[in-house]
């Protein structure tokens, strides 16, 4: 018996790894990490783009014609929504691994941007901000042109003591013969009667078409004898 025994205890000790291997076998796998949130990086990103060129529209549009700024506003409105799409499937596939939070993300800077493109009035407050920050030098580009500082000439190109007034540092003077002045800067120039900026009229004069062969079809006025004038061809 005793003999027995013992050669149990070495037949139950001759493999020591098994019992480890064993242990291992039921332990539970590592889970795997969760992937690289891409959609976060990539929604920040065409948000980012999208949201530049419409607040530096007019910019664009001096840079890539009216012909082009237009066309890249369209495709990246169209590379939104296809982000916006991929977060909204994103948040639905990964919201257990990522949590709600991380995986709700992408989504909803996408929603945040897009609501700011389409609901807030992106073109008149940037037009306001330009009129307010840049008023009293406008004014005083005025006050010389009135001065006769600049001569009688219907286009004055300013000197770089005035910086970032006018579009191509050039503005339209109209001169009309009941002794008004009609002063234009400009924000946006196009292709022949296609441009748009700021106007100052002397007296209770206002923007008229026979003002530098002007075609206006949007005229705002925007304080005493100052307009916001956008002409087409």
């Amino acid at each position: 018996m005793i003999i027995f025994g013992v050669g149990s205890s070495n037949h139950l000790n001759s493999n020591p790894n098994t019992a480890r291997q064993s242990d291992t076998s039921t332990q539970p796998k590592a889970e795997s990490q969760p992937r690289t949130n891409l959609a976060l990086p990539v929604s920040i990103f065409t948000g980012a783009i999208l949201l530049l060129v419409r607040i530096f529209q007019l910019a664009f549009v001096n840079m890539l014609t009216v012909f082009l700024e237009p066309a890249l506003e369209l495709v990246l409105r169209g590379a939104s929504l296809l982000v916006l799409i991929w977060s909204l499937a994103h948040f639905i596939r990964r919201a257990k691994t990522l949590g709600i939070f991380r995986s709700a993300t992408p989504l909803l800077i996408n929603l945040v941007v897009m609501s700011i493109i389409w609901l807030v009035p992106i073109s008149e407050l940037t037009t306001e901000l330009n009129f307010r920050w840049n008023y009293n030098r406008r004014m005083q580009v005025v006050s010389e042109v009135l001065g006769g500082k600049f001569g009688s000439s219907d286009l004055i190109h300013l000197p770089d003591s005035y910086p970032a007034l006018s579009d191509g540092d050039d503005v339209m003077v109209s001169r009309r013969a009941n002794g008004q002045t009609v002063i234009f800067f400009f924000t946006f120039r196009g292709i022949l009667n296609s441009f748009a900026g700021f106007v100052y009229c002397t007296g209770a004069a206002h923007p008229e078409n026979d003002d530098f062969g002007a075609n206006f079809f949007e005229i705002d006025q925007l304080g005493p004898n100052r307009y916001w004038a956008s002409s087409r061809n």
